[in-house]
């Protein structure tokens, strides 16, 4: 009798440690009933069985936000003195009773979710549609804190969406994000989805498609922008590009500001409603557009202070009638300076988008001029005293399969914004992952529109760990970032943690080491594997091998299915990509004049010679280029020279002017060089010499620069050639260094046919361009 007791006690001490039906959620006060669902499938997913009465020897949750009459008992008992900022959270573990705080309704899930692993060893769920394995749950211990988010605004924006997911939701939330920007094209239809699962209700984007359709155009052509003398509508099929709406108009001022006013009334939960420009430029010049600009940035096609002239005048009508809305605003491509204008109205939130940086240098750090350009605007637009969030464009997925190792840089960023006082922080993502048999259409799609949402997600490989842990480096930024990588592989790898974690740290090594700029928009989809050197790939095989035998060893079903998904398409990725290496060239020394023949013979037999370039096509594939092409290249002291030797019969050559538009009409032969250290804020030069001799010479596309290049260029019976001798000193590289490296791509074009390139068929893809090792 005394055995069968004990198995009892036994059994009952299980279930109030491992889950059954041992656990009681009373929610009080809740509006929205989404919170209380997550909250429920959280649970559940722990391993925990959940009922709304309270059994014998249950856990019992209580969760509720502070100004629940029982959570704030709870709270001012454990908590004295304790303060519950946006968004912020409280829990107290009292017994088998636990109480979760919340200051809003969504703060209990995060709440939830931070209870869990501390408490019952479950590690919140990396996707969406895989819920974590918790390990044997502890005994709860008595125990009270408090967190509090360091932003109040912390988001990502999944491409390639054409509505909202709910399960990506949920994941958000699980991760402590809270901030999803909805097109104000989409209020109507995406708002219920969004507002029961407790986001503040944000809308944004680009608008002015929306506050003037169209449609009006006909009958109101005055509404929309005069450009070359003509009234223009918006372009088909996405009416959010390329023009923009007469802001100057005070008809249009009106209807926009009585429009947002018909909208918060009819939904008057909204925080923020969006005024963003649309995308791009297609600004007006009207008389009443003109009347808006600042002359001076108006002749540089800086929009700034016409924008914000027009947003502070939609914001003064609103506030009117609510005062408390806040209005989007974009600081954003031919709107990113700040506007000269001694404020802004209060109520616009600006979101800074920095879409063109290096994300292989922190934003502050003065090494890199695109970062540096950044830095200065940003400082400046804070100098307003608005509420300022930076966008980000993580959006690496054209290269779906390890995660790119940036959170090391976006963490310190983070922990720059927090000190000069950005609100917050959304960058764009990519649920990048894609079924190995998926077809070849779905495959190569940038964005990957064609596929399924629940199959992204499923498929999400690259960039699943970095998304993960900056949901938590947003709440904390000092947070131990190599405690949390380690913690993210041992609950999502389980026994096979330490063979996945290795190929990671590998990839990490190699991204450490390569000096080569990152920056969005001119990243390429091949960078990846540019970073693989020789053996990296029988490396990457036998870990993963190693991975998918453990985890089948472990007889864990569902790792060892997801490890054989990852493995297939990351193999699939770097074999596609294998003969894509980081292109290098030894360039020797070279005696006597620097005439084409000496050029030549001298290196030949150096083996300082590049024979044909390679061009891409669209999603990334790379092959030779049909056009023959010589570059022959030496060292001679101070001077660096390069003769390029392209056949072709037909040889298109007009007269340019110095610094003019060579290009235009002409056969050219291009270079890219980065900058040497002494001029590292210059980044990188562009050359660009046709085949008449005409020259253009630049640094990041600014033309108050010259480097004093000597240039001879002619046209051949069968070919062209342009020989150049640049004085490296004026790139910045020293005069006295005998060996060093420096960074450059060559580049061809012929005339309207075809583009081609040393290293990726791409010009100025600082990621991709390859290294001359220089030996004089």
């Amino acid at each position: 009798m005394k055995y069968f007791l004990s198995i009892a006690l036994y059994l009952v001490f299980c279930a109030l440690l491992h889950g059954g039906e041992n656990l009681s959620l009373k929610t009080c006060g809740l509006k929205h009933a989404g919170v209380e669902e997550q909250l429920k499938q959280l649970f559940t997913d722990a391993g925990f069985s959940v009922n709304a009465e309270k059994g014998r020897n249950s856990v019992c949750i209580f969760a509720g936000r502070l100004n629940q009459p029982e959570l704030a008992a709870a709270f001012w008992k454990y908590l004295p003195g304790g303060e519950l900022k946006y968004d912020g959270f409280a829990v107290v573990v009292d017994g088998n009773q636990v109480y979760l705080i919340g200051g809003e309704e969504r703060s209990l899930i995060y709440a939830a979710a931070d209870f869990l692993e501390k408490q019952c060893g479950y590690y919140r769920s990396v996707r969406p549609v895989e819920g974590g394995t918790p390990e044997k749950q502890r005994k709860l211990a008595n125990a009270a804190w408090i967190s509090n988010p360091a932003f109040a605004l912390r988001g990502v924006s999944p491409l390639g969406y054409s509505g909202l997911n709910g399960m990506f939701m949920n994941w958000e939330l699980a991760n402590a994000y809270n901030f999803r920007l909805i097109p104000q094209s989409r209020y109507a239809s995406d708002l219920k989805s969004v507002e029961r699962r407790g986001y503040p209700l944000y809308f944004g984007g680009h608008t002015f498609y929306f506050w003037i359709p169209g449609t009006l155009f006909k009958e109101h052509p005055e509404y929309f922008p005069l450009i070359k003398g003509k009234r223009t509508n918006y372009e088909k099929p996405n009416y959010s590009v390329k023009v923009q709406t007469n802001v100057g108009s005070k008809e249009v001022q009106e209807l926009v500001a009585q429009k947002m006013i018909r909208i918060l009334r009819e939904h008057p939960d909204i925080k923020m409603i969006g005024l963003g420009m649309n995308d791009g430029a297609g600004w007006g010049d009207s008389p009443e557009e003109r009347a808006m600009d600042d002359e001076e940035e108006y002749r540089r096609g800086v929009y700034s202070t016409r924008y914000f002239r027009f947003a502070n005048i939609v914001a003064e009508k609103v506030a009117k009638v609510f005062p408390d809305v806040k209005i989007h605003t974009y600081a954003y491509f031919s709107c990113e300076e700040p506007p000269k204008l001694e404020k802004l109205h209060p109520n616009l939130i600006i979101e800074f988008c920095t879409y063109r940086r290096d994300y292989k240098r922190t934003l502050d750090d003065p090494s890199s001029p695109v970062n540096a350009y950044w830095n200065k605007l940003l400082l400046k637009w804070l100098k307003f005293g608005n509420a300022l969030y930076i966008r980000d464009y993580l959006v690496f997925g054209g290269f779906p399969a390890f995660d790119v190792p940036v959170l090391k840089i976006i963490q310190r960023d983070l922990q720059y914004y927090r000190k000069i006082g950005v609100t917050g922080y959304y960058t764009e993502c990519m649920v990048d992952g894609c079924a190995p048999d998926a077809p070849e259409k779905v495959r190569k799609g940038y964005y990957r529109r064609d596929m399924n949402p629940e199959k992204q997600l499923l498929y999400w490989t690259g960039m699943k760990m970095e998304f993960h842990l900056l949901g938590r480096l947003l709440w904390n930024p000092d947070a131990d970032l190599e405690t949390l990588k380690k913690e993210y592989f041992k609950n999502y790898y389980g026994a096979a943690a330490e063979a996945v974690e290795k190929i990671y740290r590998r990839i990490e090594q190699r991204w450490d080491n390569d000096s080569a700029p990152y920056v969005w928009n001119k990243f390429d989809t091949n960078f990846p594997a540019m970073l693989f050197q020789d053996g990296d790939m029988d490396f990457l095989e036998k870990e993963l091998a190693k991975a998918v035998a453990i985890a089948e060893k472990s007889k864990d079903p569902v790792l060892a299915e997801r490890l054989k998904r990852e493995e297939k398409l990351i193999l699939g990725e770097y074999r596609k990509r294998a003969g894509i290496q980081r292109k290098t060239l030894s360039v020797g020394k070279l005696a006597g004049d620097a005439t084409v023949e000496n050029v030549k013979r001298t290196a030949e037999k150096n083996q300082s010679v590049i024979r044909g370039l390679v061009k891409r096509e669209r999603g990334g594939k790379i092959f030779p280029s049909g056009s023959p092409a010589d570059i022959y290249c030496a060292v001679q002291g101070d001077r660096l020279i390069i003769l390029g030797e392209f056949i072709q019969k037909k040889v298109s050559a007009v007269p340019r002017e110095r610094d003019g538009q060579v290009w235009k009409g002409n056969d050219t032969f291009e270079l890219f060089l980065a900058a040497g250290p002494e001029n590292a804020a210059d980044g990188y030069y562009q050359l660009v010499i046709n085949p008449l001799g005409d020259f253009y010479d630049s640094r990041l596309n600014r033309k108050q620069w010259n480097c004093n290049a000597k240039v001879n260029a002619g046209i051949l019976a069968d070919r062209w050639f342009a020989l150049i001798s640049i004085p490296l000193s004026e790139l910045g590289y020293p005069r006295d260094k005998a060996a060093f490296s420096l960074r450059m791509n060559f580049g061809r074009n012929i005339s309207g046919k075809e583009v081609s390139s040393w290293t990726d068929g791409s010009f100025a893809n600082e990621s991709a361009f390859g290294i001359l090792k220089i030996q004089r």
